[in-house]
């Protein structure tokens, strides 16, 4: 939050207190807070001011907090939501970012699931591929338990968005033609 003279960090509704922004301190110029989460999603949001109190900068992330040791790849689960660019906010041109996320038997995040999986389309609209980025290859590793591609629907035909790998044979989601 570089344009900003205080923040506020918050875990699920309840302050964690503020801080002053001073570029000799490190990391992050002394914007930095300690952090306990529960188990479960746990919600984290910043507010920054600037040096008339005025609210400059706001972000908030659900976290995923859980301590069980994830088990094997059970399924794939696909998501999609507006694709954001490099400053957080909407990209304004409809593009939407598919999510797959590697689950185990117990709906639990396979964060140790590394295999690469391969995105596939049809129907309307166009899927990023071949442009050497996370978000924009057919076929990727996971990392985390997570990989993406971004798509491009064509506003006249629904698509079919497919991802499998060699230890699951697939899952697809149908995208609208018009969704945002």
């Amino acid at each position: 939050m570089h344009n900003t003279a205080r923040a506020t960090l918050s875990l699920n509704g309840i302050s964690l207190g503020d801080r002053e922004r001073d570029i000799t301190k490190f990391p992050a110029s002394g914007l930095t807070w300690p952090v306990i989460f529960s188990e479960g999603t746990n919600r984290l949001s910043v507010e920054g001011v600037d040096n008339k109190g005025k609210v400059v900068a706001a972000h908030a992330i659900d976290i995923e907090y859980v301590t069980q040791k994830p088990g094997a790849l059970a399924d794939i689960i696909l998501s999609y939501a507006p694709a954001k660019d490099g400053n957080g906010d909407g990209n304004g041109d409809g593009t939407l970012l598919i999510t797959a996320e590697a689950v185990d038997n117990k709906g639990l995040r396979c964060t140790s699931c590394q295999q690469r999986v391969y995105f596939t389309h049809g129907g309307g609209g166009t899927l990023a591929q071949n442009l050497g980025i996370p978000t924009g290859s057919k076929k990727v590793e996971l990392a985390n338990g997570i990989a993406a591609i971004r798509f491009k629907p064509d506003g006249v035909e629904a698509a079919i968005i497919g991802v499998q790998s060699p230890e699951h044979r697939g899952t697809y989601l149908t995208i609208p033609a018009d969704a945002k």
